[in-house]
């Protein structure tokens, strides 16, 4: 605990003085009505880099918890389902006439465009910026440029639908922000022309960032280029996946050693642990609460008994029932941690490598991460991983990436495949009853809808639902 406290005393004072004293998180959020704003005007690389450093606006809880909403990783009892609120309990349902009026729309919407109001803020200002030093120019320039691309790609996944690689039926993406100015209208990209951007901004990021930074609430070219592996994976561009995990796992390949973990801790990892290349999270809202979500029989059931995962990410509640608790947030709660960690780089590189005919190069990403998850000597797929297969590599992500805000793409883009379409089922467990709600794997609600009350205001086009 000393030592936990310690890292986040020194993330504070990373943050320093904030350029913001105040803003406002009304749901239109910078979508076409300007709002009351004591805003310093910035004039040194200093004020800029205290703007990207306030993790507030740009790393921890703006980002929204409908990455895990829809997910199939948990479920819930009937008391824990009449404890939560109408909005959420439409969304378990997946209810075609979610009520957004009765939530606080900041949490859905518009904390995900918070940061990319600060990422162009300092990208408007930056060129006016007198005799800046170059070095540190880039970095806050590449700091920008990946807190936007970032924001961008978690807002994608929820209100645009998947990547199409054929081009077919390229629907509406998400709104652009590319300028601080609110008189600029908001109006929906493609859904090929918000992964353009993204990557576009990722890449100037990775030319402009420092391959390491002290702490992982600052973006580095690490980050950078697990974000294009993870980009380019949804985009099913396994060549380009593979070759940019491969660049970040030849820098950093730490894992931690799961037969080093005390499972009987309540909150087992410390937050920024060597794992974690970049560290973020989303508002999980009351549903993701331990308390409430209790984690699926299936996914339970794909734990081996020489699997430490089960015992260190699960506490046993209640009966047969588990809650979640391996948050690399180093919290118990429901923020749900949606940065990036090694272990992400090493299964997708393995999945790619998987799909692409290479499997030497599978094997070899992913046996790192198999030693430190499960008990000393034993080989879950074989003496050499002889016996392993995509499927098993994708039962590992499921298994290792549990509530990381990864599912839900992962769901979306797997749908595109025969062989890995997946029914999504939310049970409601009582004493002898247990009620279903089903997703199906072609089922428009897998893009939520945008909050009316931002569509009233800007005119965009909504979702079908």
């Amino acid at each position: 605990m000393k030592t936990k406290k310690l890292i986040l005393d020194r993330i504070f004072r990373i943050v320093g003085v904030t350029l913001f004293i105040l803003f406002n998180t009304s749901c239109s959020d910078f979508l076409d009505e300007k709002q009351e704003m004591k805003v310093v005007i910035p004039n040194s690389l200093q004020h800029l880099r205290a703007m990207l450093d306030n993790t507030s606006h740009t790393n921890f809880a703006v980002y929204s918890g409908f990455l895990e909403f829809g997910t199939d990783d948990y479920q819930m009892s009937r008391s824990a389902f009449n404890s939560i609120n109408e909005f959420e309990r439409q969304a378990y349902m997946f209810s075609p006439n979610s009520d957004y009026s009765k939530v606080e729309l900041y949490e859905y919407w518009s904390a995900g465009y918070r940061p990319v109001f600060v990422a162009n803020t300092v990208l408007d200002y930056i060129d006016e910026i007198k005799n800046p030093d170059p070095g540190e120019r880039d970095k806050i320039m590449g700091t920008a440029l990946f807190f936007r691309a970032f924001a961008f790609y978690q807002t994608t996944q929820i209100f645009a639908p998947p990547y199409e690689s054929n081009n077919s039926g390229d629907g509406l993406g998400i709104p652009l922000r590319l300028s601080s100015d609110f008189n600029e209208k908001s109006v929906r990209s493609s859904v090929h022309g918000t992964y353009q951007q993204i990557t576009m901004d990722l890449k100037k990021a990775a030319m402009l960032l420092p391959l390491n930074e002290e702490f992982a609430v600052r973006p580095t070219r690490l980050a950078a280029w697990a974000m294009l592996a993870r980009v380019s994976l949804l985009q099913s561009n396994y060549d380009q996946a593979f070759l940019y995990a491969d660049s970040v796992l030849q820098h950093n390949s730490q894992l931690i050693d799961y037969k080093d973990i005390d499972s009987t801790n309540d909150a087992p990892f410390e937050i920024l642990n060597k794992e974690t290349i970049f560290c973020a999270s989303a508002l999980g809202g009351n549903i993701l609460n331990s308390a409430n979500a209790d984690i699926a029989d299936d996914l339970l059931a794909l734990y081996q008994a020489e699997d430490l995962r089960k015992d260190i990410f699960f506490r046993q509640k209640a009966g047969d029932a588990y809650s979640f608790k391996g948050n690399y947030l180093g919290t118990v709660n429901s923020a749900v941690f949606t940065g990036i960690t090694v272990s992400e780089v090493m299964l997708l590189k393995s999945e790619c490598a998987q799909r692409l005919g290479k499997s030497v190069q599978a094997r070899e990403a992913l046996k790192p991460l198999l030693e430190n998850r499960y008990a000393e000597n034993y080989k879950p797929y074989g003496q050499s991983l002889e016996n392993l297969t995509l499927s098993d590599v994708l039962n590992e992500r499921r298994k290792e990436l549990v509530f990381r805000g990864l599912r839900w793409s992962d769901l979306r883009r797997l749908n595109r495949d025969p062989q890995f379409r997946t029914e999504v089922v939310h049970r409601i467990k009582d004493i002898d009853v247990i009620e279903e709600f089903i997703l199906a794997p072609e089922s428009s609600k897998y893009v939520y809808p945008i909050p009316q009350e931002v569509i009233d205001r800007t005119g965009m086009q909504q979702n079908p639902r």
